[in-house]
């Protein structure tokens, strides 16, 4: 969950980024099941991409803020739409069943 090891959704590609990103927080719960919340906080820290569409071998990553209910924090998941990756619930987060 940090900009060092960020989930990596892919589908820039094939104009799914966006959507995939959804898709995975949409799977996401709390730790005991509790559904989440969440909001795009914005883009922030380039990493290195082979995918990068714009030719300088970075991308951006785009920082979303979950919280879920009675919780007392609000957590930065940072997510890579051009590079894909084995797909797991973040430490603290389960998978919706």
């Amino acid at each position: 969950m940090s900009p060092k090891n960020p989930v990596e959704v892919g589908g820039y590609k094939d104009s799914e980024g966006p959507r995939n990103e959804r898709r995975f927080l949409n799977a996401l719960a709390g730790p005991n099941g509790e559904k989440i919340s969440y909001y795009r906080a914005g883009s922030c820290c380039p990493v290195k991409s082979d995918n990068d569409p714009f030719g300088f071998g970075s991308v951006m990553l785009d920082n979303y803020r979950v919280t879920w209910e009675n919780s007392k924090d609000t957590v930065s998941i940072y997510i890579n739409m051009y590079d894909s990756g084995k797909l797991k619930a973040p430490i603290g987060f389960t998978i919706k069943k």
